[in-house]
């Protein structure tokens, strides 16, 4: 199980129709329409859909920006085999001769589509 608490702004004007868009996808806790922030957290089995969650909040009509505060994962043990056993790992990910201030990241998880 992971639990991850998220920042949510918006526009005071938007603020209770986002809240109840956001209903179906996480926990609406406490918030401040003043200054269009809301505390939401969102639960999920796995980090996949974790970060699909996240990504219908940031994808939410009148979300302006969404921040991930904090995660917390139940079975991290188990996600850690499944990375160290995956095939998918990049060959420079593996290359030991590689200093790490070489390698550049260019990735952006807001664009992965996960299925």
């Amino acid at each position: 199980m992971n639990i991850s608490s998220i920042v949510v702004y918006v526009k005071k004007e938007n603020y209770e129709i986002v809240k109840d868009r956001l209903n179906s996808i996480c926990d609406y806790h406490f918030g401040d329409i003043d200054s269009g922030k809301m505390i939401v957290t969102i639960e999920a089995d796995s980090v996949e859909d974790e970060i699909k969650k996240f990504i219908k909040i940031e994808n939410t009509k009148g979300v302006l920006r969404a921040d991930m505060i904090q995660s917390y994962q139940e079975d991290i043990e188990k996600d850690i085999d499944i990375l160290e056993n995956s095939s998918n790992i990049p060959k420079i990910l593996e290359d030991d001769s590689i200093e790490l201030e070489d390698i550049t990241y260019n990735g952006d998880l807001r664009k992965k589509i996960f299925t």
